[in-house]
């Protein structure tokens, strides 16, 4: 594919991994959210499961942030950067809504995009909570699950689906 015509390429997917008119566009995009201390390749694997399903792999990207200014709590800039995420690739699918993933710190950041207003948890139409932050009710009342290691902890989501991967899985 020509990646300069590839809209999405910006977030990191430069080119989809099948041929765009394969996949099925009525599924909703996906964000993804990194962990403290990774970055958007480590989602490649991902990606490719999803596609691997019939996901379209250009309707899928994610949130690169400075896992190291958002330690302390999340930052306004790390929330208007996701916000633009979404608003981008919703405007390039023309979809009205995402499925968001938040994985171990991209789980706090995720759930305070959520609470943080009514407007950007509109824009999320399901939550995954990948080994992170545990949450006293649904974040910003998006439908959640939450996927829970035996080993590598994680927390479970009030009013939402806890799933404890059991063995190491």
């Amino acid at each position: 594919c020509d990646p300069e015509e590839n809209k999405l390429g910006l977030y990191g997917i430069n080119c989809p991994v099948m041929d765009p008119e394969e996949c099925d566009t009525s599924r909703r995009p996906i964000v993804i959210v990194h962990g403290g201390w990774g970055t958007a390749d480590q989602f490649e694997a991902l990606a490719l499961r999803f596609a691997s399903n019939g996901y379209c792999t250009h309707y899928m990207v994610p949130h690169d942030y400075v896992t190291l200014d958002n330690m302390g709590g999340v930052t306004d800039q790390t929330l208007a950067e996701l916000e633009a995420v979404i608003d981008d690739i919703l405007q390039a699918t023309g979809d009205d809504q995402v499925d968001l993933i938040g994985h171990s710190l991209g789980t706090r950041v995720s759930q305070t995009f959520l609470n943080n207003s009514a407007d950007r948890a509109a824009r999320v139409a399901h939550y995954a909570n990948v080994e992170g932050g545990a949450a006293e009710s649904l974040p910003g009342g998006v439908p959640s699950i939450s996927f829970i290691g035996d080993s590598a902890g994680g927390g479970e989501i009030a009013g939402g689906t806890n799933v404890v991967l059991t063995e190491g899985v």
